[in-house]
């Protein structure tokens, strides 16, 4: 469980613009309650989302290098509305 390790979460919500739900947090509860109240609908700028969430993730190795990090992308759709490649993400990532 989640629960049992030291742990950080952030929202990253997008349609079509991407926008921050809440900053990181270690509360599980509230997270999880924001997740609930996400709702879907406008464009989809998921690759735009990506983007901004690899250099949040970047910020936060610089703070804590050894923390492992994950990036969970859900969506209802096709990319619509980014001006990120699904490309130039694969690269920064690897």
């Amino acid at each position: 469980m989640a629960y049992e390790y030291n742990f950080m979460v952030k929202l990253v919500c997008f349609s079509s613009t991407v926008v921050d739900r809440c900053d990181y947090i270690r509360n599980i509860d509230q997270f999880i309650s924001l997740v609930d109240n996400v709702g879907a609908g406008g464009g989809t700028a998921c690759y735009d989302a990506i983007r901004y969430a690899i250099e949040s993730l970047k910020e936060i190795k610089i703070n804590f290098p050894n923390a492992i990090l994950r990036l969970i992308a859900l969506t209802d759709g096709e990319d619509t509305s980014s001006k990120e490649k699904p490309e130039t993400l694969i690269k920064d990532i690897i």
